[in-house]
This record gives structure tokens, sequence and C-alpha cells, in this order.
């Protein structure tokens, strides 16, 4: 009786313990990204929904790319697929996929990362360095 209250107490202390160490982890992640704003960096898609997609780097920081923000198409949520297709192109992005970003915006109260990809012929900052990408 009193030994089943004392390890549900515990067990319920103990899950607040790891939900409080994991938004200390995001809140660092996020604080670390904001001195990265504008740089380029080199993902793989971890999520997709109708929203958007996730994409998480080497470093394991995840942000996400809003689908409004995916200008070459428009993209629409394939449950079947898992994937975010392009409505004229095609063109897919799966869970896995490669995918170059750059850090958007962070917000702190919210813990969230905002990527955008980096298309082809656009002016960006690689991991602290401009990079002129011009068009042929």
């Amino acid at each position: 009786m009193i030994l089943d209250r004392v390890a549900d107490d515990n067990s319920r202390k103990e899950r607040r313990a790891e939900e409080a160490e994991r938004d200390v982890e995001k809140l660092k992640k996020v604080e670390y990204m904001s001195a990265h704003i504008g740089e380029v960096y080199d993902g793989f898609v971890s999520g997709v929904t109708n929203r958007g997609m996730f994409v998480e780097l080497p470093n394991t920081v995840e942000g996400f790319v809003n689908v409004a923000d995916m200008r070459d198409d428009y993209y629409y949520f394939s449950q079947e697929d898992y994937a975010m297709i392009g409505e004229d192109t095609g063109k897919q992005y799966a869970i896995g996929d490669p995918i170059q970003i750059k850090v958007k915006n962070t917000d702190k109260m919210t813990k969230s990362i905002d990527f955008s990809i980096v298309y082809k012929g656009e002016d960006t900052f690689v991991k602290g360095k401009r990079k002129h990408s011009h068009r042929k």
C-alpha cells in the first residue's frame, strides 16, 4: 500500500525530470542556433507532416521547414508516400532524403527553429562564411 504510493510518486518525479531535461536540451539547441541565423547546413528530412518537414542536422539540431516557405512549387503532403510532393515538378521530399537548409529563425519561447530550403543560385552563408552561388 504505502510502497505502491511511493513507487508511483517516484515514477512521476522521474518522468518530470526527464521532461525537464528534454526541455533544457531543446532550449540550448535553440540558443546555439540563434547565433547561426542565415547560415547554410546539410541535413536530412527527419519527419513530414501536412504543414511541412522536419530536418535534422548532423549536430542533432532539428528544425522545421514550413510548406508555405517551399517556394519552387506547390507542395502537398502524401500520406501514402509519407512525403511532400511538388504538384508541378513531382519533386519529393521524404524521410531520410538529404537536404540543404538555411537557418531562418529561432524562438526561445516555443523552443523552435525554423529552416528554409536553399535553392540553387541563392547567395547564402555557409557555416559562417558568405557563399556566392551563380547561375550559368
